[in-house]
């Protein structure tokens, strides 16, 4: 690609835009005080952008095992019930809260 005044502009504008969705992403972020949809405050503010190619997935919960099956690739790291009962993120599998766990607190299926 050649480098001109054009593209430098739309280069510009890009960026540019692109820092203002962060910038709304946080403040969203930091107003919020909890996720949603069974999601950390991260997955449900911040990692909207997510992309998955279309093909119908099937994935095994990270917790118990069980086979969840979804419409693209973007895929949840534990289903729904193992989420709501060790008060885990579904996408990421991280603390709900966001907050290191200490000792050996136990991860029911």
């Amino acid at each position: 690609m050649k480098i001109n005044i054009v593209s430098i502009t739309r280069a510009n504008g890009s960026a540019t835009s692109h820092i203002k969705q962060i910038r709304e992403k946080l403040e969203e972020f930091d107003f919020k005080k909890s996720g949603i949809n069974g999601n950390c405050k991260y997955c449900s503010y911040i990692n909207t952008g997510r992309i998955g190619g279309c093909a119908i997935t099937t994935k095994p919960c990270g917790v118990c095992g069980e086979d969840m099956t979804f419409s693209n690739t973007c895929t949840d790291a534990i289903c729904k019930r193992c989420a709501e009962k060790n008060q885990l993120c579904r996408h990421c599998g991280g603390d709900i809260e966001l907050k290191n766990r200490r000792g050996k607190r136990l991860i029911e299926p």
